[in-house]
């Protein structure tokens, strides 16, 4: 599994350094959002190469201060052991930070749950306080690149208006609107919520209001006829509010619509399976397929001859592996579910897709490596740990390893992992063994516990000197001596 998690390195640091951190995640705009997005080890990839696997980052957390510290200080989560951030949104407004898309391994939620939370920023004090934990559970694939979700989304959208009237998805309504009029607009997590906009009177600011105040705006311009199109990824599930605000004028007519692009089921393919897909084109859209590949299967989907249709593939980690206008072809490393979409990227027209998908067993598959029982280890701060990883058929392969921690490497040859921890912290490690027909991966716990040193000071008088020495001294003669 392609994975980004984030080493909960328990050593002492100040809040600026975490502010450093944060900087380094690199907080960027994107598209109206703020995305935040992580510093990467190198490691390896799907395709055996060192590019696409996006490794584990570095010191985001600890014991006394930083976002651990404000997860750990709320009755929501206790003993927080890892956090991916992987396909985080992130957002600011006043001393307010937000993130969505967060998971955490607790006590109270683990890695299939996807968290909103709600921080305030004290700057005084340089530290983060956690106001708000919401828990959307088993939201599935979340692809945030491509607003791809697995999730199943259920009910149809409704939006209603000031005067208490309900407005359907698909179709055009045509609007009047003060920009304090609010049409509320209830969404479950998993939506693809998808708007378009035509007409309008004036320059117009459209405003899509979240449950908890925060907001994403989309600015309309009059002189400009063609349609406005847009989409967002819904992570979590409550009543949300649309608002259109006029730039010019107290008030602005409009033609508005909106729909869900994630409204076909989740459905299972097998080998020689054929697929059809109706997609009517009323914004961004796909249907959604899962299957399970064994390691060195190779999977060929159709070639869709539409220019307006991608597949893409998508591992059990939200991982885009194959994003193509034409014949999908893709060899699985690794063993295990993964997610086929057939998107329409064309807005503003209906399309379909007929074709059918060939999964092919790779002949060699005995000859891969394959690592025998990987279990979780411990470790001592500052004491030496030494740990050899075993596989089949691995006369000649190499191994690697990514999130050690620092001191800690990996001999490629043999496999042995050794070296002596500086830092304390539980560190998610994965470990790759790859020969000439294929490659193996596991992930293990490396729990790096602090261990605290003797005091020298014997007569506790506040000083280690000559006094405390002879202390030693005596008390190893006492312990030597030799009776006839």
């Amino acid at each position: 599994m392609i994975q980004m998690n984030y080493q909960l390195n328990m050593c002492a640091c100040s809040f600026p350094y975490r502010l450093v951190v944060l900087v380094l995640l690199a907080i960027v705009s994107v598209s109206g959002t703020w995305v935040l997005a992580a510093e990467e080890d190198v490691a390896f990839g799907e395709d055996g190469s060192f590019f696409g696997r996006q490794g584990f980052a570095r010191g985001v957390n600890s014991d006394d201060s930083g976002l651990l510290k404000a997860m750990e200080n709320s009755s929501s989560l206790t003993n927080v052991r890892a956090v991916r951030l992987e396909g985080t949104v992130s957002g600011f407004s006043g001393n307010m930070f937000s993130l969505s898309n967060v998971r955490v391994l607790s006590d109270t939620t683990d890695l299939s749950d996807y968290l909103s939370m709600k921080f305030l920023v004290d700057v005084e004090s340089f530290r983060l306080i956690l106001q708000d934990v919401r828990i959307t559970p088993d939201l599935g694939i979340y692809n945030s690149s491509n607003d791809l979700f697995s999730r199943d989304v259920g009910a149809d959208i409704y939006m209603g208006t000031p005067e208490g009237a309900s407005l359907g998805p698909d179709t055009l309504h045509s609007i009047t609107a003060d920009p304090n009029d609010d049409f509320p607009m209830p969404l479950e997590a998993g939506t693809v919520l998808t708007i378009r906009v035509y007409h309008p009177s004036d320059d117009v600011e459209v405003q899509i209001i979240y449950p908890d105040g925060r907001y994403r705006l989309k600015r309309v311009y009059r002189q400009d006829s063609n349609w406005y199109t847009w989409g967002m990824s819904i992570l979590e599930s409550g009543e949300y509010q649309v608002r259109f605000v006029s730039q010019n004028d107290t008030r602005v007519s409009l033609d508005f619509g909106f729909t869900n692009g994630n409204r076909t089921a989740l459905t299972r393919l097998n080998s020689g399976d054929e697929i059809y897909a109706s997609l009517p084109g009323w914004g961004y859209e796909y249907a959604k397929y899962e299957l399970d590949l064994n390691a060195g299967d190779i999977v060929s989907v159709t070639d869709p001859n539409d220019n307006d249709i991608m597949l893409t593939l998508v591992n059990s980690n939200s991982v885009s592996l194959r994003n193509v206008e034409g014949e999908l072809w893709h060899k699985a490393m690794f063993g295990g579910t993964y997610y086929l979409f057939i998107i329409n990227t064309h807005y503003f027209s209906g399309t379909s897709y007929w074709g059918h998908i060939t999964i092919t067993p790779d002949a060699d598959i005995d000859k891969y490596p394959k690592f025998v029982s990987v279990l979780n280890q411990s470790a001592n701060e500052g004491e030496l740990f030494e740990f050899e990883l075993s596989a089949s058929n691995a006369e000649g392969a190499s191994f690697r390893a990514a999130g050690l921690p620092e001191a800690v490497s990996i001999d490629e040859a043999t496999g042995v992992i050794r070296g002596t921890p500086q830092l304390s912290g539980v560190f998610p490690i994965t470990v790759t063994v790859e020969n000439a027909f294929g490659m193996d991966e596991a992930d293990f716990l490396l729990d790096v516990q602090s261990v605290s040193c003797p005091s020298w000071d014997l007569n506790n008088d506040g000083v280690v000197n000559m006094v405390d020495l002879g202390i030693v001294s005596d008390h190893w003669l006492e312990e030597n001596t030799c009776s006839d």
